[in-house]
């Protein structure tokens, strides 16, 4: 019986080590394809939601930002529109994306309805970004974070990129230095995973013949 009993515990053991392996490389998995994702030149539209630490700064983030949002794809750069309403009292807007502070231009402001759109520059589309605005009457800044809901995505404008006949010659050789270098960056990527989950088998199958060896000694 207690052989019995020291197999059940071994195989419930075996049987977690390759849930979590699983869930370990199933997110690698899906981040991977998410960064590689690709999207065409054109103006989407994305709804939002926000994130504050308190419920009242939630509730003060979402009154202030405009729950549609955009983005500007141009080949290979991603700019970001957000918009805000109630802007009477606020000033320095600043954009921080994947936590570092980058340029935003104040795309419009409109100083009767007190509204004011940012554009600002994105390292891919799922980057994190987050919002500093000075509100005058609280006497300092107001903190949030920005949370695109990419399921939401929509075309609404396609953007033809322009081709000058005089650059076709080094465009097509940029082209190709591009799919040469992003296949062998699928190459290392995919390798990494094949080698991550040939580790973690391998690590799995070894437990088990190392634990069924000690009990059958006894």
């Amino acid at each position: 019986m207690k052989n019995k009993k020291n197999v059940i515990d071994i195989n419930k053991i075996l049987l977690s080590i390759l849930f979590l392996l699983s869930v370990i490389f199933g997110n690698r998995t899906l981040a991977m394809a998410e960064e590689n994702k690709k999207l065409e030149s054109g103006i989407y539209e994305v709804k939002n939601d926000v994130y504050h630490e308190s419920e009242v700064g939630m509730s003060m983030a979402r009154s202030y930002l405009d729950s549609i949002m955009k983005l500007e794809v141009r080949e290979k750069e991603i700019y970001c529109i957000i918009g805000f309403s109630g802007t009477e009292y606020m000033e320095n807007f600043r954009v921080e994306v994947d936590d570092k502070e980058v340029k935003s231009e104040k795309l419009e402001e409109d100083l009767e309805a007190h509204t004011v759109k940012l554009k600002f520059l994105l390292d891919d589309i799922s980057s994190k970004i987050d919002t500093k605005i000075y509100v005058g009457p609280m006497g300092r800044d107001v903190e949030f974070t920005v949370i695109p809901k990419m399921d939401t995505l929509k075309l609404i404008e396609k953007i033809e990129i322009p081709k000058e006949e005089k650059k076709e010659e080094e465009k097509r050789e940029d082209t190709k230095e591009v799919i040469e270098d992003s296949r062998e960056d699928n190459n290392k990527g995919n390798k990494k995973v094949i080698t991550f989950v040939g580790i973690g088998l391998a690590v799995v199958i070894i437990l088990g013949v190392i634990i069924k060896g000690v009990l059958s000694k006894k």
